[in-house]
């Protein structure tokens, strides 16, 4: 569903450069490939949707059989201006409780929520934007778990289970947690996005670069700060990636495995509560020093 979706917007994004099927040439395509600012990889993707699109439209005989696919990769070359995209530096747990400290200061109660839980669970913030007090705290086994929605970013993350932590439970009234509104189409990505979430990720993204962090450094970074603190707790990857929604990539775990269990999963957060608690405590006690 996800994937439908993203091909639709690849599609309608750069519709405006081939109106009619007579305007499905070479020539088109540079004109749009030279408009683009976005990454490569983002790029590459949107040419493998259009250049699919192309084949049915053959198959289909809305163009000749003969007809050359203008969007076949082996003469492709994409313009030097297109932006290498950097990975996301992950924050110190200490850069985590700043941030929350100052989100605290200006009285942003909702954006010290999506702190905590990303905090807490590794969860991206789309996925906390779809969290609600009525669907997604679930108990299985005897653990309490929050179910992150079934078309979460990837397959991997879609409907897994990840045990609260005492902490996020003392820290965040989940059962207070409200239903989330309605996705909305964000006009520059052409994609759905739970409005709040985006809203919430602004306001994060003018908190951080006032107190000093550069682009590297985004709301996503929380998610990377709660995978690290997993391994240097000592949890195996395979759990870690079951808890925070990552593929593993194993040919044993990744394809045939059926995952870890909520009991795995539970003694991971303690192992990693422990540490987080510990990190806490050191950067508070900087702070008051």
């Amino acid at each position: 569903m996800r994937t439908q979706k993203e091909a639709r917007a690849a599609i309608e994004r750069v519709i405006q450069y081939f109106p009619t099927l007579d305007d499905l040439t070479i020539r088109n395509r540079q004109r749009w490939l030279k408009s683009e600012t976005r990454a490569v990889k983002t790029v590459t993707k949107a040419l493998t949707f259009v250049r699919s699109y192309y084949s049915w439209l053959r198959e289909n005989q809305h163009v000749g059989a003969t007809e050359i696919n203008p969007f076949h990769r082996d003469d492709i070359k994409l313009p030097r201006k297109l932006a290498k995209k950097q990975s996301y530096l992950p924050f110190a747990v200490s850069d985590v409780v700043r941030l929350r400290q100052a989100a605290r200061e200006i009285g942003d109660t909702v954006l010290v929520q999506y702190i905590d839980v990303a905090h807490w669970t590794g969860m991206r913030l789309a996925e906390i934007a779809q969290l609600s007090a009525q669907e997604s705290i679930v108990t299985v086994d005897g653990v309490e778990c929050l179910k992150v929605k079934e078309d979460a970013k990837t397959k991997a993350g879609s409907g897994r289970l990840v045990p609260i932590a005492n902490s996020l439970a003392v820290r965040v009234s989940l059962q207070q947690l409200p239903t989330p509104p309605a996705p909305k189409l964000d006009k520059k990505t052409n994609k759905l996005v739970p409005y709040e979430a985006q809203d919430v990720g602004k306001r994060f993204g003018r908190l951080k670069t006032k107190l000093g962090y550069g682009k590297q450094h985004v709301f996503h970074s929380i998610r990377k700060t709660a995978a690290t603190v997993f391994e240097q707790a000592g949890v195996p990857e395979g759990v870690t990636a079951d808890i925070i929604g990552h593929e593993k990539q194993t040919m044993t775990y990744g394809l045939y495995s059926g995952g870890t269990s909520v009991k795995q999963r539970h003694e991971a957060i303690v192992e990693f509560e422990k540490l987080m608690l510990e990190r806490e405590a050191e950067a508070n006690q900087r702070i008051s020093d």
